[in-house]
């Protein structure tokens, strides 16, 4: 049991200044936050200060919340924008490109746009031509020298030498980059819709303007911010402007004190421009004497889940007090499916709050099956309506479709086996009972999206006819998002009048798919926490377990896909792989900074692209002499097993078996190849010649050695049969 008492939270303390200061009505006062979670944590703490009694609570919003809250424009989701931006890129550009293709670049596109607008970027400065160079000393006088030096290097580098066919294709999207941008938001705001960034720009253009902004409440209390977009800035100065704003920053001195450590950088210009309201609680924490730090290189991705049982037993977590004191940190989030079967069983209550890659999942994978299946058949003669066998075979041997019609698909697989089936028609799958349901004749982008919506409700339907196991729960969330995008895209598809053929359209929904994240949430306030990165902002645990520490996991790579190139995005404003690191810094120093057990467990193998290195921060850490680390190491003995000999006694039933190989009078013969086969392996001989056991049939789409034997055979056995114990002659033959 873990007895020693830990370091406040930060929150729990906000909550306290916040009562102490406007007492238990705190109806007037909208608390912002960087994401939704610690909004639970927050309410939490409020409660325990007034011993649960009565009191108006507070408003709690995101960030995002807030900007939507105060600007006109209601936020598009990620389809909708996809398609709204190709049929603007249509309408500028006169391609013939279909929206397939364009998907590559759609999602570069929208970030960049995103990024633009976020940092109040002047787009029609960004994408000027090359022949505009000379009115960087005149037009950007809003530009600091930095950033002027910045754009000049970008481009004296870029126009040296001589034309190039690659420069001015270049040069020609640029041109089109600002068509393109200012039709997109055009074609949004008529429509009311808006990216995020695009929000953020209307309210601050808002304030710029000074025209007065729809405030609700009294006060707005900022709570744990760090990197701010020039948006933010200009709606947090504005609020401080006019007081209606506190601030509330989480740090250390450890970071904020030393000017070089990556991960004050943006808090330490917040704290000069926002200065934080006084917490009762000490910012000198991640230095300690009470800290202990241990890191544990593992030799694969997986044994760092599967070694989680002894490290939760290593920090002493005994009562349910000490599992809501514990956080497992999953910066790769794949890993969650293997922790999950890790976590001992006698911890019964586990709460996920991380996003899981759909990709991931055996859902996408059943999806991509049937994507694959329909897309090359309709590639075929438009008359010819079969599938593949081993498509067919493929879908139907997914658990979704075998657990449920196994005796059909058995059924169904022997039959394309012994006939040999290549390609298999609709109407002989309709003969099996079930298969019907799987299988249609679907032409139109109607018929596909109605298809695979009634697939997918289809398969959920057969899960809870069955009972709901533990496992399940998983699935049917990946199921039920799968289905809303399905949805999503026959509501949209329509309202384009874009005419998509099957094979696109298979093709956009592979695409939506793969950059589908599925968010879990449970219940915060009890239980193991298992979080990714992103979802530890503002939280603080006495317990961390981070996985996955390596060097390109965390901090994740930095390379932004992105049309503008980095030393006009520095020019500019725009994010950079600075930014990026910096970020990531401060999320790792900020989660244990009030920590007091800290476990970083990293994979030290190396396969393929992956090097096995420790991350920045292990080095970091190591390096620095005002902290200790543990550092151990697992000894894995392998032995190898003594290999047991395979006997068959030989039964009377064996015996008799064999002699039937003796006697002339019966038709069993040993064949040259069964001879071969005893003396090669005694065991597979009796495997096939005793047993009599077969080999599963398999289609076979080519002639090769041994089918040819057997049609040789076959053909002279059918030649002779006529003239068996018959005196041949010449003219027989």
């Amino acid at each position: 049991m873990i007895h020693e008492s830990h370091i406040s939270p930060f929150l729990k303390e906000v909550a306290r200044v916040l009562l102490e200061q406007f007492g238990h009505n705190l109806s007037d006062i909208c608390v912002v936050f960087p994401n939704k979670r610690a909004r639970l944590f927050f309410s939490h703490y409020i409660s325990e200060h007034t011993n649960s009694k009565p009191v108006w609570a507070p408003a709690y919003r995101t960030i995002t919340e807030l900007i939507g809250d105060l600007s006109g424009l209601v936020l598009t989701d990620r389809i909708q924008l996809i398609f709204e931006l190709f049929l603007a890129y249509k309408e500028i550009s006169g391609t013939s490109e279909n929206i397939d293709d364009f998907f590559n670049y759609s999602e570069i596109l929208l970030a960049d746009f995103d990024d633009i607008d976020k940092n109040m970027v002047n787009a029609a400065d960004l994408f000027k031509n090359l022949a505009d160079l000379k009115s960087l000393d005149y037009g950007y006088t809003y530009l600091s020298e930095n950033q002027l030096n910045a754009i000049r290097q970008f481009w004296s580098s870029f126009s040296g030498g001589k034309p190039s066919q690659t420069r001015e294709n270049f040069l020609r999207f640029w041109d089109l980059l600002l068509k393109l941008y200012i039709s997109f938001k055009e074609r949004l705001k008529q429509k009311n819709m808006a990216f995020e960034g695009m929000m953020y720009r209307d309210v601050a253009e808002e304030i710029i303007k000074d025209k007065s902004l729809s405030l609700r409440f009294e006060r707005y209390v900022f709570v744990g911010f760090n990197a701010l977009n020039k948006c933010e800035e200009i709606l947090f100065s504005h609020l401080r402007k006019i007081n209606k704003a506190l601030f509330f920053w989480d740090f250390d001195d450890y970071y904020i004190k030393n000017e070089w450590h990556e991960a004050g950088l943006f808090v330490r210009e917040n704290l000069k421009r926002f200065p934080s309201e006084k917490l009762p609680v000490s910012f000198n924490n991640l230095v300690s004497d009470n800290k202990e730090i241990t890191v544990l290189p593992v030799s694969s991705s997986v044994a760092q889940a599967k070694i989680l049982p002894s490290l939760i037993k290593k920090i002493g977590i005994t009562g349910s007090s000490d599992l809501k004191q514990t956080a497992i940190v999953l910066p790769d989030e794949r890993l969650m499916m293997s922790v999950l079967y890790s976590v001992p069983d006698d911890i019964k209550e586990v709460n996920i709050s991380m996003g899981y890659p759909f990709q991931a999942s055996s859902v996408y994978a059943f999806t991509e099956l049937i994507c694959s299946l329909y897309s090359n058949t309709i590639s075929q003669q438009d008359n010819f309506k079969a599938f593949y066998h081993k498509e067919v075979v493929a879908l139907i041997s997914h658990p979704f479709i075998f657990n449920f019609y196994r005796e059909s698909v058995e059924k169904f697989i022997e039959e394309i086996n012994t006939k040999n089936k290549i390609y298999v028609s609709i109407d002989e799958i309709k003969q099996y009972k079930g298969m019907e349901l799987f299988f249609r004749d679907a032409d139109h982008a109607a018929d596909i999206l109605a298809m695979l919506a009634d697939i997918l409700q289809l398969t959920i339907q057969n899960i809870i006819k069955t009972g709901v196991r533990k496992d399940d729960y998983l699935q049917l969330e990946f199921l039920n998002h799968a289905l809303n995008s399905i949805f999503r895209i026959a509501d949209i598809l329509p309202q384009t009048e874009l005419k998509v053929s099957p094979k696109i359209l298979f093709g956009i929904i592979r695409k939506l798919f793969k950059g589908l994240t599925v968010p879990f949430s449970g219940e915060p306030l009890s239980g193991l926490q298992i979080l990714g990165i992103l979802e530890t902002r503002l939280l603080d645990f006495q317990n961390v377990i981070i996985l996955s520490m390596n060097e390109g996991i965390m901090p994740r790579p930095s390379h932004v896909s992105t049309f503008i190139p980095g030393n006009l995005r520095f020019g500019f404003g725009l994010s950079v792989a600075e930014h990026h690191d910096a970020i990531y810094a401060y999320y790792f120093y900020r989660l244990i900074q009030r920590a007091r057990k800290i476990i970083l467990v990293f994979n030290q193998q190396s396969e393929g692209l992956f090097t096995g290195e420790p991350s920045r921060f292990i080095y970091q850490l190591k390096y620095d002499k005002a902290f200790k680390l543990h550092e151990l190491n697992l000894d894995s003995s392998i032995n190898a097993l003594p290999a047991n000999p395979i006997v068959i006694n030989k039964t009377d039933t064996i015996i008799n078996h064999l002699r039937r190989y003796t006697v002339t009078s019966n038709d069993h013969w040993l064949s040259p190849s069964a001879i071969n086969e005893y003396i090669n392996c005694p065991y597979k001989f009796y495997l096939t010649h005793i047993l009599t056991l077969k080999e599963a049939g398999k289609v076979v789409e080519e002639i090769d050695m041994p089918l040819f034997g057997n049609l040789l055979h076959a053909t002279m056995q059918e030649i002779y049969q006529p003239f068996i114990n018959k005196e041949m002659h010449a003219e027989t033959i």
